[in-house]
């Protein structure tokens, strides 16, 4: 069996998919009569015109307006011809319009069905027009604009000209004197030029004079009037929207009761655009009829947008009133288009719907195996038997994607909007490819790639001339097929250019092109990859952050240019230092000892530095650009790692961000060249977009690098750090400590950090011993610094000791090494001078002010040690026997020697002072 033989309708029979406003033939209103689909969406649709309609009838309402939205392919058109087949009770083939409804129970609800018999019990004149073919010939001004159509649909309506409002006013004031003074018109221009005027009357410009003689002769006018009014139907013709609606009012009372007009006017919303005034128009006009006409002429118009949206993109007016007009909106989805293309095109015979579901029953799991999709957006697979039978040779995904690309197509290219005028619809679109297989046997899918077919006329130049082009190159199409694969690839990523929400990956342009339930996709995949590459090669596709991309004559252009642009390995390396300046910290706080101490590292990619380079430390990340990148290099990081402590990162070998680096900094280079700039708009549109799709591109990198820097490997001093765990940052932190504590290795001496408190407390004894244990190494190891440096008699200076402890091996915070150094002075092992001068514990009796020597940094160049000598300890304890028995001195505020005897001198002097005062 093959794809013709399955459906219960011939496939190639004329189907009337493309809707066109002002086709009137029976035959083709018939077949639309009797395929219409009446959706669940729009059965509601009907249910909401057709009820605000019927109050119109035998009541006064100002709210005539109908405001029906839409994009392309959701049916507005179709469903606008049908209202107008239904109000005017149109008769075909013997039928009434509502009929072919009744007869096939299109609608099910009982009070639609009754609002639109009431409809039709009451005459109805119907204007259905586009009203852009409408005025595309006519220069008016824009703020008259939709009315100037108004009146010329109304006048061809009533059987006037529409080519001049003059002599359609001149055709109706014969008409209004009498029928026979009008037909005396057009029998007397017959006998002077010899044509029938209906004939002639459109080309007036030419029998002006003749015009003129008829009128006179007729006696309808004098000479100088009918000259006087020649000359007027050279001016424009003077008419407002108020004067508009009272004419329409007058027409209405002279008709019989309950009397209806509708203009019902497609896509008008395309047609206002962003003019305020074509908007402002619009809106008088509906304001204006349903005062004067108290509802009997109704406007019914269909826009892409809604009515809000539209008001709401045009800056500087107030749209309330025309939004409180339209009260009536129907917006119209595409949620059920393949509703419709099912029931009118796809319905099938019992014989083959059982032997297609038969076929899916069998193959259930391969055919939705090879229908698989990247991306969050649903791509619809087979779910049943029942939706394979029903959508055959179609996959259920084609629908809305095929809908997407119509409207993206529309939107974006000038020929493009052709669509949008009825001239092409999701149900022709469908039926032509399915035509094009329809000799394949029952495995057989429709490729998304086959709906260009259905496309390509109505594409304009800068789309179209690349496929051509293609055709004719030599080495995409070598053999020069009538339609090649490579080139088939081209159409299809032509199609989803423009789709927003659809990314033109590998792997969803091998799905676009399954045309078989049994292909072997890897085969498939790899003929696709053979094509992408030569397209790419040809310079028609690049390859983006989205994929693969279509390019237009203009995008090739300016995509050779940026891909001229050299840019060397050191370039992208600093760019992706950029990336890690933030995440990968110069500054690194040191968890251990109360995360008080912080070490500098100094940052390099592929040895580029990131920022200041002063420091012991370092952090050397390597990408696959740089030359120590792979296990084959580890020698030189061991043989490197002794002279420079040092954190090695090697990142995973294969890496896509390097790639998009380059490409996001060619197209920067491209950017800043002003020289290379061009002038005409189309392609300062597409450097806007080039320039958003380098952030894209730069966004994309800077998160590719965060997720390889998971599987790198660490290196510390050359030793591969080994951790579990896919957080980075973790063991970085982790190595960073490890080679500060291998590299500071006399940091552990430190077990409590201080603070300048802690040194003012040293000083705040107030005569209680002060005896501590904390940072007893650190203590020892300043000690002996300062014995060492000060051997012989020599001062060492405060700074040189900060400046010592604060290297290798020690990393010591200033303020711990000034701890240590006053915890020394307290402790008489050291002498301490300023300024030359030696202090001691009782030089004031202020501690804060001892403290401030070695706290304060303007004490750091005048301070000056040298070891105390020790005194023989019989000597000192000789000492304190004496001032205990003598001078009755038990107890000293400090071990210095110095502080000693100057406390004792002071604790002699005291005693003098008391006895004399006794004496006295």
């Amino acid at each position: 069996m093959q794809i013709k033989d399955i459906f219960s309708k011939p496939i190639n029979r004329n189907i009337k998919g493309v809707i066109t406003i002002g086709d009137d033939q029976d035959s083709n209103i018939k077949q639309e009569l009797e395929e219409y689909v009446v959706t669940r969406e729009l059965e509601t649709h009907f249910r909401k015109f057709f009820s605000a309609y019927a109050k119109s009838i035998n009541h006064d309402t100002t709210n005539m307006g109908v405001w029906i939205s839409g994009f392309f392919g959701s049916g507005k058109s179709h469903f606008l011809k049908i209202l107008s087949y239904l109000l005017e009770n149109r008769e075909v083939d013997g039928k009434r319009a509502i009929d072919y409804f009744l007869d096939d129970k299109k609608i099910k609800d009982q009070m639609t069905i009754n609002d639109m018999e009431l409809a039709t019990t009451v005459p109805n004149d119907v204007m259905l027009f586009n009203i852009d073919s409408k005025a595309k010939d006519r220069n008016k001004s824009e703020k008259e604009a939709i009315l100037n159509v108004f009146l010329q649909v109304f006048n061809e309506q009533q059987g006037l000209t529409g080519t001049n409002f003059w002599i359609a006013d001149m055709e109706r004031k014969l008409i209004e004197k009498g029928p026979e003074e009008y037909e005396a018109f057009k029998n007397k221009f017959k006998e002077i030029k010899g044509q029938d005027w209906l004939d002639a009357r459109n080309s007036y410009a030419f029998y002006l004079g003749a015009i003129k003689k008829t009128l006179v002769e007729i006696g309808y006018m004098s000479d100088a009037d009918a000259a006087g009014f020649i000359d007027q139907v050279k001016t424009t013709y003077p008419i407002s929207v108020e004067s508009f609606a009272q004419m329409l009012n007058r027409h209405i009372e002279q008709q019989s009761d309950d009397y209806h007009m509708a203009f019902l006017v497609d896509e008008v919303g395309q047609y206002v655009g962003d003019s305020p005034n074509r908007m402002l128009n619009l809106q008088s006009i509906v304001e204006d009829l349903g005062t004067y006409t108290h509802g009997k002429a109704w406007v019914v118009v269909t826009s892409q947008q809604a009515i809000d949206e539209v008001t709401d993109n045009l800056k500087g007016q107030d749209f309330s009133k025309i939004q409180g007009r339209f009260k009536t909106r129907i917006a119209m989805s595409s949620a059920n288009v393949d509703e419709v293309i099912k029931k009118r095109l796809l319905a099938k015979t019992p014989d083959s719907e059982a032997e297609l579901k038969q076929i899916y029953v069998n193959n259930q799991h391969s055919i939705n195996n090879i229908l698989t999709f990247d991306g969050d957006v649903e791509r619809k697979r087979f779910d049943s038997p029942e939706t394979y039978a029903d959508v055959y040779p179609f996959v259920p995904y084609q629908f809305n994607l095929l809908q997407d690309t119509l409207t993206a197509i529309r939107e974006n290219g000038s020929d493009g909007k052709h669509l949008a005028n009825g001239e092409r619809s999701m149900l022709a679109v469908f039926q032509e490819s399915a035509q094009v297989l329809e000799k394949q046997d029952l495995n057989t899918l429709v490729p998304f790639s086959i709906f260009y077919k259905g496309l390509d006329q109505f594409l304009d130049h800068t789309h179209l001339i690349v496929i051509k082009h293609a055709l004719g190159n030599d080495v995409i199409n070598p053999n020069k097929e009538e339609h090649p694969f490579a080139v088939q690839v081209l159409e299809t990523l032509f199609m989803v250019k423009y789709v927003s929400n659809f990314e033109s990956t590998l792997n969803n342009v091998v799905t676009l092109m399954i045309d078989s339930i049994d292909v072997d996709r890897t085969v498939l995949e790899d003929k696709v990859k053979e094509a992408l590459k030569v397209l790419m090669n040809q310079e028609l596709v690049e390859k983006t952050t989205h994929g693969y991309e279509f390019l237009t004559d203009a995008e090739q252009d300016i995509s050779r240019q940026i891909n001229h642009r050299n840019v060397d390995y050191s370039e992208i390396s600093k760019a992706i230092g950029e990336f890690l300046s933030k995440d990968i910290s110069r500054s690194f706080v040191y968890p251990k000892l109360n995360k008080n101490y912080t070490f500098n590292f100094d940052r390099f990619v592929d040895e580029q530095p990131i920022g200041l380079v002063n420091s012991t430390l370092s952090i050397k990340l390597n990408t696959v650009e740089g030359d120590f990148n792979g296990e084959e290099n580890e020698l030189k990081r061991i043989s490197l790692s002794p002279d420079q402590p040092q954190i090695i990162v090697d990142f995973p070998t294969d890496g896509q961000y390097v790639e998009n680096v380059r490409q996001a900094l060619k197209i920067q280079k491209y950017l800043m060249d002003a020289n290379s700039q061009p002038t005409d708009e189309r392609s300062k549109q597409i450097i806007d977009l080039k320039s958003i799709e380098r952030n894209t591109l730069n966004d994309k990198a800077r998160n590719e690098v965060r997720d390889a820097l998971k599987d790198a490997d660490i290196y510390v001093q050359g030793e591969k750090y080994e951790a579990s765990g896919k957080d980075f940052f973790k063991r970085l932190e982790d190595a960073q400590t490890m080679l500060v504590d291998e590299v500071y290795r006399n940091l552990s001496y430190i077990d409590v950090t201080e603070d300048e408190k802690s040194i003012t407390s040293l000083f705040k004894r107030n005569g209680m011993e002060l005896d501590t244990h904390e940072n007893e190494r650190a203590y020892q190891a300043v000690n002996d610094q300062i014995i060492h440096i000060a051997s012989g008699h020599n001062r060492v200076s405060l700074k040189s000791i900060l400046d010592k402890f604060s290297k290798v091996p020690f990393g010591y915070r200033e303020i711990d090494t000034k701890w240590l150094v006053a915890k020394l002075f307290v402790d008489a092992k050291i002498k301490v001078y300023v300024n030359g001068s030696i202090i001691s514990l009782s030089t004031t009796s202020e501690p804060v002010k001892l403290a401030d020597y070695f706290i304060k940094k303007s004490y750091i160049d005048k301070v000056q040690m040298e070891t105390r000598t020790e005194i023989d300890p019989r000597v000192k304890k000789d000492f304190f026997e004496v001032a205990d028995e003598v001078f009755n001195k038990r107890t000293f505020n400090s071990k210095e020697e110095d502080a000693l005897v100057d406390e004792l001198k002071n604790n002699v002097k005291n005693v003098k002072c008391n006895t004399k005062v006794r004496q006295n």
